[in-house]
């Protein structure tokens, strides 16, 4: 439409009454159309085509271009819809090659991020479905679901290799160790699980938490666990994986911890929570100090997440808020806010080249937003693009889905 749009205005302001004709069919009516100094327009709900005056045609387009631009979402480059339930969870496979998500409809579906398409769809889980994760050799998916189950998929093959059962109603985290060799799983009754994923054998079970333990994440040098927590509890625990003992616990947030995020580098720790205080806390995990605070969401945060070379921090807000912003984490500045989400945004994952970053959300939209992280200056909206109804189920399109 917007092409039509901008090659029709010129021709209809410059050219002569009779020189444009925009043919229904029947040549008699064109040519008295034409020289009476009207067009021919279509009617796209249906109603065929109708003689109009060339100022009333010049109206139409240029409504049509302006609605088109109404619509257009700065920096959205792509739409994906599939789901049936609140997305709760995003991640980008380390290749960059496959995007997987979790959501209430209690699936973990992979996605193609180039193509918009739907490239498998794992059903096993009887829960919704709150976090997915990547192995580092992107070999191997773990989802952690309300079903008390974390599964971990083979990617090759399409095969569930382990169904890991542990204490709670649920688990609502998943983490894999740098080097792979440890998932921790955070659960519903406030303990943190680590397990090894080779086996599905549990190592140690984490204590400390009073209340739901909602996000985990590893350092990059695989020393530090970070727990964030709710239900009263409100704190972000750090813990040495390979002891299981607390090193620190980290307090000031008003409510419930959503997400934690260690920077590529190590040296920052990122928390979103809910709450009547601060929404994003920026933390020195060797001391403990708040480095930064962030302002600016309207409401909850429930998802935080670094890019691949540190020097921008995603977050997204709750349903009063409906964004994702950008902040600079060395100044705590505001860098960019994207707007287009209808709903709360429970899940964000830059892409590993950092080019591209993915949004959940739910509130019945149930959408997956692809948006462009890194050249502010390029806007282009690509229409929204649903699964094909033979790719949301059966055997994977190619022998390895990844």
């Amino acid at each position: 439409m917007l092409q039509i749009a901008l090659f029709a205005l010129p021709r209809l302001l410059l050219e002569d009454e009779g020189s444009l004709k925009i043919t229904p069919g029947d040549e008699k009516l064109d040519q008295d159309a034409a020289s009476s100094g009207y067009r021919w327009v279509r009617d796209d709900c249906g109603r065929g085509w109708s003689a109009v005056s060339r100022k009333r045609a010049v109206f139409i387009a240029l409504a049509c271009f302006l609605s088109f631009r109404k619509n257009i979402v700065p920096y959205l480059l792509i739409t994906l819809m599939g789901h049936t339930g609140d997305v709760n969870s995003v991640a980008f496979s380390p290749d960059g090659k496959v995007l997987a998500s979790g959501a209430d409809d209690n699936t973990v579906r992979l996605w193609d991020p180039a193509m918009g398409a739907v490239q498998h769809t794992f059903e096993d889980h009887t829960g919704v479905v709150n976090s997915v994760a990547f192995s580092p050799d992107g070999k191997v998916l773990a989802s952690g679901a309300d079903d008390n189950t974390v599964r971990l998929w083979d990617l090759v093959t399409g095969a569930l290799q382990h169904t890991l059962k542990g204490r709670g109603e649920g688990v609502y985290s998943v983490s894999f160790s740098p080097d792979g060799k440890v998932l921790a799983s955070g659960r519903s009754d406030g303990t943190v699980q680590l397990w090894t994923p080779a086996t599905g054998a549990l190592q140690y079970t984490l204590e400390g938490h009073s209340g739901s333990v909602w996000s985990v994440a590893f350092s990059p040098d695989g020393k530090v666990l970070a727990s964030g927590a709710g239900g009263g509890d409100h704190t972000v625990r750090l813990w040495n994986p390979a002891t299981g003992t607390v090193q620190r616990i980290l307090e000031g947030h008003s409510g419930t911890v959503y997400s934690v995020a260690f920077s590529p580098n190590g040296k920052v720790l990122a928390s979103g929570a809910g709450g009547n205080g601060d929404k994003v806390r920026l933390w020195d995990p060797a001391t403990g100090a708040v480095q930064c605070t962030l302002e600016g969401h309207s409401s909850e945060v429930n998802t935080v997440a670094f890019s691949p070379d540190g020097k921008v921090l995603a977050s997204g807000g709750g349903a009063d808020d409906r964004t994702v912003r950008f902040w600079d984490p060395a100044t705590g500045a505001l860098q960019r806010t994207l707007e287009g989400h209808s709903a709360a945004v429970y899940g964000v994952a830059f892409s590993p080249d950092g080019k591209v970053l993915a949004s959940g959300e739910g509130g019945g939209d149930y959408k997956i937003r692809l948006w462009n992280s890194e050249n502010p200056s390029i806007q282009q909206h690509i229409p929204t693009l649903r699964p094909h109804p033979f790719a949301q189920r059966g055997p994977p399109p190619r022998p390895s889905l990844i």
